[in-house]
């Protein structure tokens, strides 16, 4: 899914523990960039190490949103300048969307300890999405919420575990919804859009909508995935 990733230097601080990015092997253009952190090397002093003005509404919050707000920011910090966008601080709209540059489409994500990021200076659809291995007893439950019956059929004949099928039909759909709504300012539920086809193997799925999502994405368009398997976590990306 990725050519050879680039690691940069970070600062020394514990928090910061890998930043590197690769580009798509199939998509030239488009720049996929991750950071790891350590939540427990957290400190609020970071905040002006980094030059990121701490945001208010997070003043009273635990550790843990402090940190992946942080570590959201510096990775869209460092990813902008790559495009030449120098001292980016990245905003929310009041519906809670990020603000990019124009010019740029971008993607975020994040867990506790690792924030994606997928960009393009083209006008490609681009959507994103990490997510922790969901824990067999919570994809059970999760199934009919997120599934029709022929995708859980489709998915149990793709040579996934139970729980990586979930999680990765999950994380798709969270791609599909961050690379569409900015353009259908539209929520999508998880029955708005179907896996049709998933190959665990290549790590490609194709997605298709079940409804108009807007006048853009009639019922019916379909969408390429991508997916990477990683020990404890699945990323997705959606591109079109």
């Amino acid at each position: 899914m990725f050519s050879q990733f680039r690691q940069h230097t970070l600062p020394t601080w514990p928090f910061f523990h890998l930043l590197r990015q690769a580009q798509l092997a199939d998509f030239p253009d488009i720049l996929f960039s991750e950071i790891r952190f350590s939540l427990a090397d957290f400190d609020p002093s970071l905040f002006a190490a980094c030059g990121i003005p701490p945001p208010a509404h997070l003043s009273k919050a635990v550790k843990k949103r402090q940190a992946e707000y942080l570590a959201s920011r510096y990775l869209a910090q460092q990813v902008m300048s790559h495009y030449g966008i120098g001292h980016f601080l990245l905003q929310n709209s009041r519906d809670r969307a990020p603000i990019w540059p124009l010019g740029i489409a971008a993607s975020l994500s994040h867990t506790h300890h690792c924030a994606v990021l997928l960009s393009t200076d083209t006008d490609q659809l681009v959507g994103v999405d990490i997510e922790q291995l969901i824990a067999a007893e919570v994809a059970a439950g999760l199934q009919e919420t997120l599934l029709v019956a022929a995708e859980s059929q489709r998915l149990a004949r793709s040579g996934l575990s139970f729980t990586q099928a979930i999680t990765v039909a999950f994380s798709l759909k969270e791609s599909l919804y961050k690379a569409l709504y900015p353009h259908s300012q539209q929520f999508i539920g998880f029955h708005d859009a179907m896996v049709i086809e998933v190959d665990a193997v290549n790590g490609t799925a194709c997605l298709q909508l079940t409804k108009n999502i807007g006048a853009a994405f009639p019922a019916g368009r379909q969408f390429n995935g991508y997916f990477q398997l990683r020990r404890e976590e699945v990323i997705t990306l959606v591109i079109d």
